[in-house]
Order: C-alpha cells, then sequence, then structure tokens
C-alpha cells in the first residue's frame, strides 16, 4: 500500500500503530495491533476498522476451508497465524457441523 504511493511520490507515509481488543468465538478476547497511514487509507483485509467481533467471518473461513478438504490441524494453525488466537479442534469441529 505505502510502497505504491511511494512511487506516485505521495505524501503519505506510516503513521504508528493503532490496537484494539476484539472478542472472538468461544476463545474470549485478544489485542490486535494494525498499522496506520498518515492520510488513513489503509483497509486492514482480515479484520476491518472498527470490527471487533470476528464470529461471522471466521465461521466463513473456517467453512470454506472445510469444503475444500483442509484438515482440523491446518484449520488450527491457519487461525493461529491470522488471527493470533487458538481454537480448539471441538470447536472447528462445532462450526463444520452446521453444513451437516
Amino acid at each position: 500500500h505505502l510502497a505504491q504511493d511511494k512511487l506516485n511520490e505521495q505524501i503519505n507515509r506510516k503513521n504508528g500503530k493503532t490496537k484494539k481488543t476484539v472478542r472472538s468465538l468461544s476463545a474470549g478476547s485478544f489485542e490486535l495491533e494494525t498499522g496506520r497511514d498518515r492520510l488513513g487509507t489503509f483497509e486492514p483485509k482480515i479484520v476491518a476498522k472498527r470490527q471487533l467481533i470476528i464470529t461471522d467471518e471466521l465461521e466463513g473461513t473456517i467453512l470454506s476451508m472445510y469444503a475444500m478438504g483442509v484438515s482440523t490441524r491446518a484449520m488450527g494453525d491457519y487461525v493461529q497465524e491470522m488471527y493470533a488466537m487458538e481454537i480448539s479442534p471441538a470447536e472447528i469441529s462445532r462450526i463444520t457441523d452446521s453444513v451437516l
């Protein structure tokens, strides 16, 4: 995002980070830190600005991975990497059981 602006000689630069507490499934809450820019044009893709609950998006992602045949362990690893939270195999099974 900022690399493109630098090439176009824009004045937009990094402007620190912002923190927010996000509520998740049954795992509780966790703190999320997101970078920001001076002009406020950066839009996070996974957890959008002002979004405090990720249940629907996370469940949709898990269901999509389930449909592609991804293992429960791989789903848990993905959630750990992308959302910085742990989700139990039982919770993943609860979500995927909604398909049945």
